[in-house]
């Protein structure tokens, strides 16, 4: 019976064990996870305001060839 505990308290310990480095390994990933994401997050607003700066920047060099065909009539 005292060999049987022993080991069922050695078990225990090693699943307390394991669950305390799978807690760690699942912090860790959701904090690479948070950062990626923040990442991603911010590799999408500069490629929004980029593709903003250039539909202005078409837009006034319409207006400006408009500009310039409405005078030479």
């Amino acid at each position: 019976m005292k060999e049987t505990d022993q080991t069922r308290a050695d078990i225990t310990s090693r699943l307390a064990e394991l669950a305390g480095e799978l807690r760690e390994s699942d912090q860790q990933l959701r904090e690479e996870q948070r950062v990626c994401f923040k990442q991603l997050s911010l590799e999408a607003s500069e490629a929004a305001i980029s593709e903003d700066r250039g539909r202005r920047l078409i837009q006034s060099r319409l207006d400006e060839l408009e500009k310039a065909l409405s005078q030479g009539d």
